[in-house]
């Protein structure tokens, strides 16, 4: 299964990320506009390195950096974004 997620750098979407990985067969894909906040946390190393988090660097309100999420099959979007 793979999920979109927008809003994962902290909080309530970070959160979900980081369950939605523990769970067996779960990868993700995420935006952030700065992937520096997330790319050294410990918590996602692992994910990084056996490719199961996948890590898009954009805005969410450009059009086509959300696109971009889409170039596989996606089974579930989470969106958590606060303010933008």
């Amino acid at each position: 299964m793979h999920a979109v997620i927008l809003g994962a750098s902290k909080g309530c979407g970070y959160h979900a990320l980081v369950r939605l990985l523990a769970k067996p067969d779960w990868t993700a894909t995420i935006l952030l506009r700065k992937p520096s906040v997330l790319e050294s946390d410990e918590s996602l190393k692992k994910y990084l390195t056996d490719g199961s988090l996948k890590i898009v660097e954009g805005n969410a309100t450009v059009y086509e950096d959300v696109k971009a999420l889409f170039e596989k099959k996606v089974d579930v979007v989470i969106s958590t974004i606060g303010m933008i």
